[in-house]
Formats: C-alpha cells, sequence, structure tokens
C-alpha cells in the first residue's frame, strides 16, 4: 500500500475534520476519566458469603429418630424386641428411640446444621425432644 508521502497527495478535507473530531472526542472522555477516578463496574458483584456455610441436614421425628408407639400393646411388643418404650412426663404418649439415634445425632451434628422436622403438634413436639434430650438421646437441645 503506498503512503500518502509517496503519492504527495493531501487527505480529503472531510477526513481531516473527522478525525480532528475523534481526537478532541477522545481527548475529552479521557479528561472525564480522569476527573471520575477508576469506573466502577456496572454490574451487580455476587455476594460471598463471609464464612464457609455449613449444610443443612432435615430429619423426620416420627419414624426415623423414634416410633410413637400407638397403645400398650405396642409398646410391650418394643419391650419384648429389647427396645425400651419411655414416656415423657404428663404425656400419655409412648416412644421408642430408634437403636443408635444419639450416637448418630452426635456424630451428623459436627458436620450439619440439623433440623427436626414433624408432622405433630408443637406442644407433642416439645414434650418429645424435651425428654428426648433429658435421657440423653438428643446431643444438644433443638428447641
Amino acid at each position: 500500500m503506498e503512503t500518502l508521502a509517496a503519492n504527495s497527495q493531501q487527505p480529503p478535507e472531510e477526513l481531516v475534520h473527522e478525525v480532528t473530531a475523534l481526537e478532541a472526542r477522545r481527548a475529552n472522555l479521557e479528561a472525564t476519566l480522569t476527573r471520575m477516578g477508576s469506573v466502577e463496574d456496572p454490574r451487580p458483584r455476587p455476594i460471598q458469603p463471609e464464612v464457609p456455610r455449613q449444610k443443612v441436614l432435615i430429619l423426620d421425628l416420627n419414624g426415623l429418630l423414634l416410633r410413637l408407639c400407638k397403645g400398650v400393646a405396642e409398646a410391650e411388643r418394643a419391650r419384648e424386641f429389647g427396645h425400651l418404650p419411655v414416656s415423657p412426663v404428663g404425656s400419655r404418649m409412648v416412644y421408642v428411640p430408634r437403636v443408635g439415634v444419639s450416637s448418630f445425632l452426635a456424630e451428623v451434628a459436627t458436620d450439619f446444621t440439623l433440623i427436626i422436622w414433624t408432622s405433630r403438634t408443637s406442644r407433642n413436639t416439645h414434650l418429645l425432644l424435651k425428654d428426648m434430650e433429658e435421657r440423653g438421646f438428643m446431643p444438644r437441645r433443638f428447641i
């Protein structure tokens, strides 16, 4: 490609005006950026947790952690299999904690935030959890 000096041709006057206008605009933008300082990215930054999150483990009270006995006959059957049915004070409910429930809960509580779920009423649930805690079946208070 030949250069303008070699051809001794001058660029068209329109092109000179356009280049001059672009250079002026560039100088204007640079001056504006200098006044503003650094330009922040307008996109929102993702929120980073300050502390690593612990995983949550949701456990069902009825059937998983304990078995509620439906009457004296079922409680007696549980006793025949070597399980000790217990009843919270002030309640007619009888439950059998699952074998190893206390060691299981103690182990998973170190790695997870535990949530106990149940379909029972809050009054009954509080009685059961309080009784399980007092008897040593729960490693820490959940209510």
